[in-house]
């Protein structure tokens, strides 16, 4: 039997894992590319083979994640991942503390991570096409994650080419890009009627002497009309530009005051002849001096009567003087022209009055200080009282928003507001040596404000963002009462403060304690820089919303504070009882004890409403009514300052919810919020915000807004002043560097056009726009320092004065020249 061939066993071929059999087949999705240039084709890219791609990797795990653990890993569908992005990287310390111990299976997904780090990252998607043909999903929402780092990077580039396509093929749906030009033969005819410029050459025939003088080979150039002295030039601007008209209303003010030059024979040639000798000499010779000798009437007349005498019969009249023919010509010429030699003709030259203007000057009247209360301190705040002229109140601090600190200065803070007492008084005009009544607190106070309509209200914003509520009972119009007292009262007064003298001695008439005080937890978080009272008629719910009453007798008592932690804090002066006060405790009390008790005692201040902004808050232009001020007639012939007034309010024509606010870091914005429509913690942060242009050099310290124009307010910041109309944002009226930093500045409360300002070195400027707007009026140094505070009082009888508070912790009252408080006629038009 032969033997059949055993043949030897073929190779077999080794099988293949699962991610080379996932390369083969995905090869086209993981090497498609993007066409470089945007007009070449779009290659296909199969979407739902790169998501079932996507699925199909070995390490990809489909998990259910709960919106609670969504939260805690940053993944809120809608919020932080959504269909259009929904890939992220989770860092594996996350998913361990705060995923893997919630799913059914989370041991397993503990030990298919062995091995990462803590910061390491894991690919996780949302990917609702896992659950979109189930009836009952389980609960959360479909996620995958990749275990192996090699397929989250397979899967990345999956991601990649398929937002591209997507990208694609949106911009293919909404761009059109123009295609290459397929010529059909009309560019012949759009060419011919193109100038062009030929190279060609041109044969050109010239004639000359011979021999020619001209070179071989001669090239010929362009002659341009720029080359030739007579040549012009044709300027035509782009169709896109557009030129807008400016028409300028307003000229320099020295070129509209100049008076026109004028030549005029009559002011300049007298009439009279100019002969030397016609004017004051007289040359008479002694035989022309036409005087008659002694005659018997002049002998008759220096003899002395002796006795009667019978009277002689009229003797004819004397014939004139035979005079030479110069006498008469020069008597003629005197009696025709009547020249007094010692008269002035100037004031009888017109009957029109002329302005006589003349350098306008400060003249100190007053002076308030106390130098024991107010050593080392700035005049911080200031406010007049409401319906008594003469009376102002005062705040000092150790520093104020103008003021400038050396950074080697160490001060004990702590110590400071332990130990130092907050001084804040009220001075009378009257009486420049004591102040009239002194106002206790526990703050240092940098802003105080009377309520407009209730003048024995006085607030004040404490530099820790509180507010202080002073109740004066009626305090200032008692400040001249003269108590009478019998000769035993004073007998039995005398041993009374004979028994007392160890006790210390305290005028409680002069000392107002505080009413209320704000809660901590609910006020501003930082110095209060402005306080302001809405109109009587407007009210603000806890909303935001702003309501404005039409019945006249609406007498609602809200105001506004800003504060320097960036938020305008909305207060309602009818604030509520507190209810833990037992007032059954004080009702057995008596009535001697209790009769200067405050109504406002017990009353809870608390912010009704809060806008908050991004920026410290230096000053704001609200709509808050203007107050003019009129003095009464009664009484009024027997006092000199302290006379009553009539304060009458002007209310704004609209209310806004809008506000220009300035800022510490120098911006000025118009700042706008929509209120709330649900119960919420009274705050919200500002919706829109209008930019006006930036031309100050560093913090804006100050706003104000002109008393006869609303529309029209000015800003100070560090050495610029600038005059702004509140639509108009682009740029402001006008706007002036000055040579020193600003500290103050305020509109005139008489005057529409002038406007004063002080400056750090102790200057104080005064402006009159309509006179001139270059420079300012009057330039007066005052002192030697810095100048914190300025205020106009308001009422111009018997003087107007202008309160400086320096740098001494004085206030000095100047007065001010009659150019700068009587208004013109139609000044404010």
């Amino acid at each position: 039997m032969s033997e059949t061939p055993q043949l030897e066993d073929e190779p077999k071929e080794e099988p293949e894992d699962e991610r080379t059999k996932f390369l083969r087949i995905n090869e086209n999705i993981l090497n498609w590319k993007a066409p470089a240039k945007d007009t070449d084709p779009i290659e296909h890219f199969d979407v739902t083979q790169a998501w079932d791609a996507i699925l199909a990797l070995p390490s990809c795990q489909e998990i259910m994640i709960q919106v609670s653990n969504q939260r805690r890993l940053n993944l809120v569908v809608g919020v932080n991942v959504t269909q259009e992005f929904p890939w992220k990287q989770i860092p594996f310390r996350s998913l361990r503390d705060h995923l893997f111990d919630e799913l059914p299976n989370g041991q397993t997904y503990h030990n298919a991570f062995q091995g990462y780090e803590a910061d390491n990252q894991v690919l996780i998607g949302y990917v609702p096409l896992i659950t979109q043909d189930a009836e009952d999903p389980p609960p959360g929402d479909p996620f995958v994650m990749f275990v192996d780092p090699y397929d989250a990077k397979l899967a990345l580039v999956i991601i990649r080419n398929l937002e591209s396509y997507e990208r694609l093929m949106i911009n293919k749906r909404l761009q059109r890009l123009p295609r290459a030009w397929v010529s059909l033969g009309s560019e012949d005819e759009v060419n011919l009627t193109i100038s062009h410029r030929y190279q060609d050459p041109v044969d050109v025939e010239i004639q000359s002497v011979y021999p020619l003088n001209l070179p071989a080979n001669k090239e010929f150039t362009f002659r341009f009309t720029k080359d030739v002295r007579d040549g012009y030039v044709e300027l035509v601007t782009s169709e896109s530009a557009r030129f807008d008209n400016v028409a300028r209303r307003r000229i320099t003010v020295g070129i509209q005051s100049a008076m026109p030059r004028r030549d005029i024979e009559q002011q300049t040639d007298p009439t009279f002849p100019t002969n030397a000798w016609a004017q004051y000499l007289y040359e008479i010779k002694e035989d022309e001096d036409c005087l008659d000798p002694m005659s018997e009437d002049e002998d008759d007349k220096s003899k002395p009567a002796s006795r009667a005498v019978t009277p002689e019969p009229p003797k004819p009249p004397k014939p004139p003087p035979d005079v030479s023919d110069r006498i008469q010509f020069l008597l003629k010429t005197l009696e025709f022209n009547q020249i007094d030699m010692y008269r002035n003709d100037y004031p009888l030259i017109s009957k029109t009055s002329m302005m006589h203007h003349t350098t306008p000057s400060l003249e100190e009247t007053l002076c308030f200080a106390n130098i024991s209360k107010s050593q080392d301190r700035y005049v911080c705040g200031y406010d007049w009282y409401p319906t008594l002229a003469g009376l102002i109140v005062t705040s000092y601090t150790f520093s104020t928003a103008a003021t400038v600190e050396s950074v080697d200065t160490k001060t004990d803070l702590i110590q400071r507001m332990v130990l130092q007492p907050n001084p804040i008084l009220m001075w009378s005009f009257d009486d420049n040596l004591n102040y009239k009544l002194e106002f206790e607190s526990p703050f240092e106070i940098t802003s105080l404000s009377f309520c407009p309509y209730d003048a024995n209200v006085l607030l004040g914003g404490a530099s820790n963002g509180q507010l202080v509520l002073w109740d004066l009972q009626n305090r200032a119009e008692r400040l001249d009462y003269t108590e009478m007292l019998s000769s035993s009262q004073i007998h039995y007064r005398v041993l009374i403060n004979e028994f007392l003298k160890w006790t210390i001695q305290i005028d409680e008439d002069m000392m107002v304690m505080p009413a209320t005080i704000s809660r901590l937890e609910k006020s501003q978080k930082a110095q209060i820089m402005d306080i302001q009272w809405l109109g009587k008629h407007c009210s603000v719910s806890s909303f935001g919303k702003f309501t404005v009453d039409e019945n006249a007798k609406a007498n609602n008592l809200f105001f506004m504070t800003s504060s320097l932690d960036g938020t305008i804090a909305f207060w309602n002066l009818e604030g509520q009882v507190n209810k833990k006060a037992a007032p059954t405790s004080r009702k057995e009390l008596p009535k001697a004890l209790t009769q200067y008790e405050s109504s406002h005692k017990g009353k809870v201040l608390v912010p009704i409403f809060t806008v908050v902004f991004t920026e410290p808050l230096t000053a704001i232009v609200a709509d808050t009514p203007c107050f003019k001020y009129s003095p009464l007639e009664e009484n009024r012939d027997d006092v000199r300052y302290n006379y009553r007034l009539q304060l009458l309010p002007q209310d704004a024509a609209e209310v806004r919810q809008s506000f220009i606010v300035s800022s510490f870091y120098g911006r000025l914005e118009r700042i706008s919020w929509q209120g709330l429509y649900a119960e919420s913690e009274g705050r919200e942060a500002i919706s829109t915000s209008e930019n006006f242009a930036r031309v100050h050099d560093g913090p804006i310290i100050a706003l104000k807004r002109n008393p006869f124009l609303p529309w029209l307010f000015v800003s100070i910041g560090r050495n610029v002043v600038a005059v702004w109309k509140e639509d108009y944002n682009y740029s402001p009226i006008f706007w002036r560097r000055r040579q020193n930093d600003l500290t103050a500045v305020t509109w005139s409360e008489s005057r529409p056009a002038v406007l004063f300002l002080t400056r750090i070195d102790g200057s104080l400027e005064a402006w009159d726009i309509l006179s001139r707007d270059d420079d300012a009026c009057l330039n007066d140094v005052l002192g030697g320092g810095i100048i914190t505070q300025i205020c106009e009082h308001r009422p111009t009888e018997p003087d107007k004065l202008l309160g400086i508070g320096d740098y001494n912790s004085s206030l000095r009252m100047v007065k001010l020249p009659k150019s700068f408080y009587q208004q013109f006629s139609r000044e404010i038009e």
